[in-house]
């Protein structure tokens, strides 16, 4: 077992996520604590960059936004990797539509793959508001690892699930929770989906069974979050300067029946 999740991290670096979303953590992904249990569950998952360090694991999944949820159910769905090599081009030119492109296309694409394509032309745009149609310099740029990435990625999460849930309505197991809302700031307002209560998602969060981590940006205080590591590039609205994440770690809180 050990032998083979070391062969998965070599790779994984260089596919460090399964798709781009704006606030994704595949960067990071690997400063946060390993997981204590063999499930994993992402209450607000985005591209669940944190799963995607430990894919052997039993991962679930829930988002509450439509989007996210439709890239989610194409992925784990029995022929999205027939699909992709059907429909992602070899080759794309920025400021090409990727709605435009469908043109070209037989009928019954899955809306999931659209929507991932918008993902990759965009460059992690997906999740926030305004996503584009249109494939940037750098979305084209790097469109031929697009494919490969997908045939990486799709075999290796086939037994994750995934449900359209809002985070208070998942089911409280014992597991290694990774809980990344929208950040409590300006920034957090660019998503397509809020958080209405931190307070309430606090209390939530403290609440789960087993190990619980939980992401935000240094100078929250809905829970006594630590400094985690600067964000590259990234201007935190709490300092006014380069963004530092923080993170809140429960260690194990075991239900009553175990």
């Amino acid at each position: 077992m050990a032998q083979g999740t070391t062969r998965l991290r070599s790779h994984a670096t260089r596919f460090k996520s399964i798709f781009s979303y704006y606030g994704g953590k595949s960067r990071i992904a690997h400063l946060y604590p390993p997981p204590q249990h063999d499930t994993i569950i992402e209450p607000l998952c985005g591209a669940a960059s944190y799963s995607a360090q430990y894919a052997e694991r039993n991962v679930l999944l829930y988002d509450s936004d439509s989007v996210t949820a439709s890239i989610w159910n194409f992925l784990l769905s029995p022929n999205a990797l027939e699909q992709c090599r059907v429909y992602i081009p070899d080759k794309v030119l920025a400021g090409w539509k990727i709605t435009e492109m469908m043109e070209s296309w037989p009928l019954g694409i899955d809306e999931g793959l659209l929507h991932l394509m918008q993902a990759e032309a965009n460059a992690g745009t997906q999740g926030a508001k305004g996503v584009h149609n249109q494939i940037t310099k750098f979305g084209a740029a790097s469109w031929h690892r697009f494919l490969p990435k997908m045939e990486y990625w799709i075999p290796r999460i086939r037994h994750w699930r995934f449900s359209r849930f809002d985070y208070n309505a998942i089911p409280n197991l014992e597991a290694t929770w990774f809980i990344d809302p929208p950040y409590n700031n300006i920034a957090g307002q660019r998503y397509r989906t809020r958080v209405s209560d931190y307070h309430k998602l606090g209390e939530w969060c403290i609440d789960r069974w087993g190990q619980v981590i939980v992401c935000e940006n240094y100078g929250a205080t809905w829970l006594p979050f630590e400094p985690l590591a600067q964000r590259r590039g990234v201007v935190s609205s709490y300092q006014k300067s380069r963004a530092m994440e923080a993170v809140y770690v429960q260690e194990n809180r075991f239900s009553q029946a175990a």
